[in-house]
């Protein structure tokens, strides 16, 4: 299976886009310094052809917020989600933002720090009509699961709040495509280390990443499976307020079908 979009068909995009705003977005198909980051606008770079690990280096390490590839997610309507987050990046935070414009399925549940993972996650299944026992939902259940760990465990350890007590899991469905997103009240995720994380898990390898961490605090493999196992990575944090993570994952496709997968990663700031 190939997603390969010719840069003809990626400038496309862009244009139809920024023929209707160029003031508050920008998009761009080839990778150019001078063009990332330099404006208060939504930059998104359009390309084809990265592997994991690439796309996360350039986020990281070259400035890069929005990384978009055309996949099971399509590119246009990709472009389009952030397109809409140019204007009000706000509603990359509110409870009722669609992030796949055609769900024919839509949920929210309300948890705590106590809240049953298992309970959760048997609930959402049956709000989505899906069975939680399938093989080729795995990957949902991962990431549903790494998602809810984070807010109940992670965000409060680093929080100094003392009245947040709750955060909201969302799940969207289309015929191919389920969104899962986590927000929680207490505004502590570091993007840029969680990536790092993923990062030093894909270059050392699972069980090289087990070892390191044992020295260095923290091996990155929840944020992995996330990131293996999504089509696109949406992150913000607004300091100590309130935190968002989407993934959007094709569902009930096999393995060799998720290798073909072509990453993208959004950080809303």
């Amino acid at each position: 299976m190939s997603f390969v979009l010719s840069k003809e068909a990626r400038e496309e995009i862009a244009e139809t886009f920024l023929a209707k705003n160029d003031v508050d977005f920008g998009c761009i198909t080839k990778y150019e310094q001078k063009n990332i980051g330099l404006s208060n606008k939504l930059n998104v770079l359009l390309e084809c052809g990265y592997s994991n690990t690439q796309v996360i280096e350039s986020v990281v390490y070259h400035n890069i917020t929005n990384f978009i590839q055309n996949s099971f997610f399509s590119a246009l309507d990709k472009v389009a989600l952030l397109f809409n987050l140019a204007t009000q990046r706000d509603l990359f935070y509110d409870e009722n933002l669609k992030i796949l414009s055609d769900a024919t399925h839509r949920h929210k549940l309300y948890f705590n720090p106590k809240s049953k993972r298992e309970d959760l996650e048997k609930e959402i299944f049956n709000k989505l009509e899906m069975k939680i026992d399938s093989n080729r939902l795995t990957p949902v259940r991962q990431v549903l699961d790494e998602l809810v760990m984070n807010a109940q465990l992670d965000a409060p350890k680093l929080s100094t709040a003392r009245n947040v007590n709750q955060s909201v899991l969302i799940v969207e469905r289309t015929d191919n495509l389920i969104s899962i997103s986590v927000i929680d009240y207490y505004g502590t995720l570091d993007v840029k280390r969680f990536l790092k994380k993923i990062e030093g898990s894909l270059k050392l390898g699972q069980g090289d990443a087990i070892n390191y961490s044992q020295h260095k605090g923290g091996a990155g493999l929840g944020s992995s499976i996330i990131y293996n196992h999504s089509d696109m990575l949406l992150m913000g944090c607004k300091r100590l307020k309130i935190t968002r993570v989407t993934s959007v994952l094709p569902y009930n496709i096999s393995e060799k079908k998720f290798s073909s997968i072509q990453k993208s990663i959004s950080i809303i700031d």
